[in-house]
C-alpha cells in the first residue's frame, strides 16, 4: 500500500467525527514516519513497508477512536512555538492566543510591571509565551493538578526558561508577598450541566474544564483571592464563553469597583476575553 491509498482510505473513516479528517491523516501520517507534511505531500506514491503500515495503523486507529491528535503526535503548536502536551492538559487553542497578544500589548505599555501571573497554567503555553517575549521578565505560574505541572516543566526545559519560569501547585492563587502586574487565567468555564453532552469532556482532563454551575465558580473564587494582592496599576485577563463574560464583568467590578473593562472577540468573533485594567483598588 502507498502513502495515498493509506491517507485516503482512513480520511474516508475519520471525515464523519472530524472537519479536517484529511490534513489530520497527513500530520499524523508525517509524524509515525519521522517527516514532515511537506515531504509526505511530495511522496505519496511512496510504497509502505510492512512495519510502516502496522505503526500507522495503530496510530490512525486510535485518532478514529477519538483520541484527539496533539495527544497522539505529543505537541502542539501555541503562538508560533511547539509545546509538549498529553492527556493531563488542555490542548492549547487558537483563541487563547489573544490573551497572550493582548498581555504583551500591556506589557509594552507598562514596562515597569514585573509580576506576570498564569493562574490555571496546564502546558505551560502562555506563561511560556509572554517570558520568551520578554526576556528580562520572569513569569509564576500555577495549577492545582500536579500532573499537569510536569508537562509544564517539560515544556519550561524545553525553552530552558527555568531560571524565569517559576510553577508553583496551587490552587489559583500562590502564596506570596508581593503585588501582582499582570494576571492571565484561562480557568475552567463549561457548566456542570453542559460538560458531559461535549466531545471535549471525554478526551481532556474534566478539572480543567469543569466549571460548576453556570461556568463562573473558578472565576469567582480568583477574583475574589485577588483583592488587595494587585498593585495599583494592574490588568487581569480571562478566557471565557460568550453568555457568560458579561456576568463575569459585573462581578469582576463588584470586586473592584470603577475599573475599566474591556471585552475583546476571538477570531471567530464571539466575545471570549474579558479584560479588567485596576487603576485603583477601593
Amino acid at each position: 500500500m502507498n502513502l495515498k491509498t493509506f491517507i485516503y482510505q482512513n480520511a474516508k473513516i475519520l471525515q464523519a467525527n472530524s472537519e479536517s479528517a484529511l490534513l489530520d491523516l497527513q500530520v499524523l501520517t508525517a509524524h509515525v514516519l519521522g517527516k514532515n507534511r511537506s515531504w509526505v505531500l511530495a511522496h505519496l506514491d511512496e510504497e509502505l513497508t510492512p512495519e510502516q503500515l502496522v505503526s500507522l495503523k495503530k496510530e490512525a486507529n486510535r485518532l478514529c477512536e477519538g483520541v484527539p491528535l496533539p495527544y497522539i503526535l505529543g505537541e502542539w503548536e501555541f503562538f508560533g512555538h511547539r509545546f509538549f502536551v498529553s492527556p493531563d492538559v488542555l490542548i492549547p487553542r487558537p483563541e487563547t492566543e489573544l490573551m497572550v497578544e493582548k498581555g504583551l500589548e500591556w506589557i509594552t505599555k507598562n514596562p515597569e510591571a514585573r509580576v506576570i501571573l498564569d493562574v490555571g497554567t496546564g502546558s505551560g503555553c502562555i506563561a511560556i509565551s509572554i517570558a520568551l517575549a520578554f526576556p528580562n521578565h520572569r513569569v509564576i505560574a500555577t495549577d492545582k493538578s500536579f500532573l499537569a505541572l510536569k508537562v509544564a516543566q517539560k515544556n519550561i526545559s524545553l525553552y530552558q526558561l527555568e531560571n524565569r519560569v517559576l510553577l508553583i501547585q496551587a490552587d489559583l492563587l500562590p502564596r506570596f508577598h508581593g503585588k501582582i502586574d499582570l494576571v492571565c487565567a484561562n480557568l475552567p468555564y463549561i457548566p456542570q450541566d453542559e460538560l458531559f453532552s461535549l466531545q471535549v469532556a471525554k478526551q481532556e482532563p474534566l478539572m480543567a474544564l469543569d466549571g460548576g454551575e453556570d461556568g463562573l465558580r473558578v472565576y469567582r473564587k480568583l477574583l475574589a483571592q485577588l483583592r488587595g494582592k494587585l498593585n495599583c496599576k494592574a490588568l487581569i485577563l480571562c478566557e471565557c464563553a460568550p453568555s457568560q463574560i458579561h456576568l463575569l464583568d459585573d462581578f469582576a467590578k463588584w470586586i473592584f469597583p470603577g475599573n475599566k473593562s474591556i471585552i475583546y472577540p476571538d477570531l471567530g468573533g464571539q466575545e471570549r476575553l474579558f479584560a479588567l485594567e485596576v487603576i485603583e483598588q477601593k
